[in-house]
């Protein structure tokens, strides 16, 4: 008897919910987790489809200047020696001499296909780091094109620093020793994201925020933190020669 009651009581108590409410409240809720939810998904797979277009079309037209690099190394002949006023002794270079020793970059001297191999490989990595630490990706990208020669200097392959970021007094981290002290990473991404906090936490370059990357090109080589001769210039040629700017947020 008492179990009849109970279920009676509970039958009365389903009439008194009123479902149309429920149904409503189910409805909305849903509508709302699909349009606040759903379009971040949403966004995250158009900006990747995005990113993805951008770098076949930077690419695709691009032979001409990726197979053997020949526009942009029409860009550094180098100038002819100049003699100096006592012929055999050339003090100028002698005080070039006594500043740390440049490298001139391979960039130039490798295929279109490695090239767009590394691109497709960090465009993403670059994207992310700009989003979270302000450096503009095309900078990031060419940075790491000329200083790790495309991925293939032997530096960075012991290391996996693709920017030859060398070692500092604040560094506590691995090193490698490669004609000079350079940091050393676990990982590529680990060497990709100190670079973002060496520029802007270390060389203090958080200001440039809102500049292009002509500006950072010129703050890295004013830095003269980096081993590669002509900095700014081959970041900029190469930024524009491959369009890299076509990744930085606006």
């Amino acid at each position: 008897m008492q179990k009849s009651d109970s279920f009676s009581t509970m039958r009365e108590r389903c009439y008194r919910i009123d479902w149309i409410k429920v149904l409503f409240f189910v409805v909305t809720s849903y509508v709302f987790y699909a349009s606040f939810f759903g379009n971040e998904f949403v966004k995250v797979e158009r900006t990747q489809a995005i990113d993805k277009t951008i770098v076949e079309e930077v690419i695709k037209d691009k032979g001409l200047i990726l197979e053997g690099n020949n526009e942009l190394k029409k860009s550094f002949v180098k100038e002819p020696h100049k003699a100096s006023v006592l012929g055999f002794l050339d003090l100028g270079d002698k005080k070039k001499k006594q500043k740390k020793s440049l490298r001139r970059t391979e960039f130039f001297d490798q295929n279109a296909n490695d090239i767009k191999s590394f691109i497709k490989r960090f465009v993403h990595v670059a994207i992310n780091e700009q989003k979270k630490y302000g450096v503009p990706a095309s900078i990031t990208l060419a940075n790491s094109l000329v200083n790790s020669d495309v991925g293939k200097r032997k530096m960075t392959k012991r290391s996996n620093n693709y920017f030859a970021i060398p070692c500092t007094d604040k560094w506590e981290g691995k090193k490698v020793d490669a004609d000079a002290c350079y940091r050393s990473y676990e990982s590529a991404w680990s060497s990709f994201r100190d670079h973002s906090i060496f520029l802007t936490k270390e060389l203090k370059l958080s200001s440039l925020y809102d500049e292009n990357y002509k500006a950072w090109a010129k703050a890295l080589q004013a830095s003269d933190k980096f081993d590669i001769k002509d900095l700014e210039k081959n970041l900029i040629k190469v930024i524009e020669q491959l369009e890299l700017y076509r990744f930085d947020e606006e």
